[in-house]
């Protein structure tokens, strides 16, 4: 055997013996570029989000589902940023994929709620908050957009009960504050509603909606 043919073997041979080929080799350098380039549309997501330019954010995010697909995070920001775009379908379906590759994770489930909300698909919205509140009872988000919901859809002493119940965690929250000012108002009880709005403008002298809440009390 000539000595180059030799030496060809004999590489196979100990590539063989750790478990390595030629192909692995191609497969691990595929890998890590892979990684490399999600690692770097990340980056460019976060940069343009925090300049507001969620057009390119979401359209980095795009890319990376497209290279992988399983991704938790990339599945997480889709969402997210289709919510930002307004999209409520796309964002509401992002989502669920995520959901769907973390069963027990949260955040997928509050987020998911966001652009139900802003469909005013309130049912739906309020079923997931109260799954989320059967995991985690005083959950900050799933509470205080429970509140809103049930505002919404006209149920104030619903919405009293809830809003109440998160300023028991939070009682400097000025928009739990805020919301239960307006529920209050919804409700007739107009020196309570005025105390609270009132309670708000020491803090925050020029919010705009503990304003609008006393001028309708007028």
């Amino acid at each position: 055997m000539k000595r180059g043919s030799m030496v060809i073997v004999v590489v196979l041979a100990v590539a063989a013996v750790v478990g390595l080929s030629p192909r692995s080799h191609a497969e691990d350098a595929g890998a890590a570029a892979q990684r490399a380039r999600i690692a770097e549309l990340f980056e460019s997501s976060f940069s343009h989000e925090a300049t507001n330019n969620y057009a390119k954010a979401l359209a980095d995010v795009q890319q990376i589902v497209q290279l992988a697909p399983q991704h938790y995070v990339a599945n997480l920001r889709l969402g997210w940023l289709s919510y930002q775009k307004q999209r409520y379908d796309e964002s509401v379906a992002a989502y669920t994929k995520a959901a769907e590759l973390a069963p027990r994770a949260l955040e997928p489930q509050l987020g998911m709620m966001l652009p139900l909300m802003a469909g005013k698909k309130w049912t739906s919205a309020e079923r997931i908050g109260r799954a989320v509140l059967a995991v985690a009872p005083r959950n900050y988000l799933a509470s205080s957009r429970l509140a809103y919901i049930a505002f919404s859809q006209g149920k104030f002493k619903e919405a009293e009960a809830l809003y109440r119940q998160v300023l028991e965690d939070y009682p400097g929250d000025l928009e739990m504050q805020l919301g239960l000012g307006w529920t209050l108002l919804r409700l007739g009880r107009r020196e309570e509603a005025r105390a609270t709005f009132a309670e708000v403008l020491g803090v925050s002298r020029q919010n705009a909606s503990a304003k609008a809440g006393l001028e309708a009390l007028k």
